[in-house]
């Protein structure tokens, strides 16, 4: 019986180091003294066992000092107090990094879900618009913010207007409407990246902790605003932001090249469509068929083209949505946009067109 006890003994010892070993890696990497202690503890106590079933079958009864009991006694005590005292110093210094690591870890995970949804809302969704919205609630809640508003530049407007607000605590107030978020001077050539944009609050308002311009080609077309805990983020916590606005920043860059080479194709093609048109037809004839092509652009409910023949011939085409087109005649030279004293006398018709509606889009214009 008592073999046996001691042949399992020693057994389950052998089991528990073969384990230990195909969990070095991981366990090493959680704490490589902890581990080395708890190995050496359990060596020590798998020698102890194997020794004890050595000297019950007769194994060692040849052998010098180890065949005297007290000898084997005081050996076997020795070595069984150092396996234990190792072995505990190891599990206690091991457990509590295991567990913080482990918490750590889970922690990681879960906020890197972040980058992985930005990424999703990216390479899914078409609309500047959400994907600002939906970065802001994935910031809040990945992140664990109390609360976050995210503005983005209003057309012909230094001042950007509020697109969205999210808060993860109920607790948690402020009025976003009431906070006004601008770009920074452009003469300021010394300001950073987040000095590019200043936010301004009214009295007794919470002010962000954290301020985030999204810019594309040095300009601030969008910013996050995040109020943290507390305590504060850390610095894992920042890049990581950090991280998932470039992402966005990125998105909205590749948006607007895109559009930006559509409008150049589509240019193009309205340029050679016109110049097609104004050498097959005269004026008055030219103008509804221009308004239709100029309307494929740009959705427009009126189209006026001056037209100079010297400096006498002046005349007017207007059309409406209709196409009821009128003519005007004999007009001033204040009817020119530009300065006639330079225009140059010529016996065809040169076209001069008040239509100043920019077709190239702009960041503003696409996240309207």
């Amino acid at each position: 019986m008592v073999t046996a006890v001691q042949l399992g003994a020693a057994l389950f010892l052998l089991a528990v180091l073969v384990l230990l070993a195909r969990c070095r890696e991981r366990m090493t990497t959680e704490n490589r003294e902890g581990y080395r202690n708890i190995v050496l503890g359990v060596g020590l106590l798998s020698t102890v066992a194997t020794a004890f079933l050595a000297q019950a079958t007769g194994a060692i009864d040849a052998v010098p000092f180890l065949s005297e009991p007290i000898f084997f006694r005081l050996t076997t005590t020795i070595v069984s107090i150092a396996g234990v005292v190792l072995l505990s110093g190891g599990v206690s210094t091991w457990l509590p990094i295991s567990r913080a690591t482990r918490a750590f870890t889970r922690t990681r995970i879960t906020r890197l879900e972040l980058i992985r949804k930005i990424e999703q809302v990216v390479d899914v969704e078409p609309r500047l618009t959400a994907i600002l919205d939906k970065t802001l609630t994935h910031m809040i809640n990945q992140i664990d913010l109390p609360g976050g508003a995210v503005y983005v530049a209003a057309p012909g407007s230094g001042t950007m207007r509020l697109l969205a607000f999210a808060r993860n605590d109920e607790r948690f107030e402020t009025d976003p409407d009431s906070i006004t978020v601008r770009a920074a001077d452009r003469q300021n050539q010394t300001a950073g990246e987040f000095e590019s944009v200043i936010a301004e609050y009214p009295d007794g308002s919470v002010r962000a902790d954290v301020v985030l311009p999204v810019l594309v080609n040095g300009n601030p077309v969008a910013a996050f605003l995040l109020w943290t805990p507390a305590g504060g983020l850390d610095n894992d916590d920042r890049m990581l932001l950090l991280l998932a606005r470039d992402i966005v920043a990125r998105a909205l860059q590749m948006s607007m090249l895109a559009e930006q080479s559509r409008y150049r194709r589509q240019a193009d093609e309205l340029s050679r469509r016109l110049t097609a048109l104004l050498t097959s037809v005269a004026i008055p004839d030219a103008v509804v068929p221009l308004m239709r092509m100029l309307r494929e652009a740009v959705p427009s409910d009126l189209l006026s083209l001056t037209t100079a023949c010297g400096d006498h011939d002046i005349r007017r085409y207007t059309v409406a949505e209709n196409e009821t087109l009128l003519t005007e005649k004999s007009l001033g030279r204040d009817a020119l946009r530009f300065n006639a004293d330079n225009f140059a006398v010529s016996t065809q018709p040169s076209i001069i067109t008040d239509f100043e509606q920019t077709l190239e889009p702009g960041l503003a214009a696409m996240l309207r």
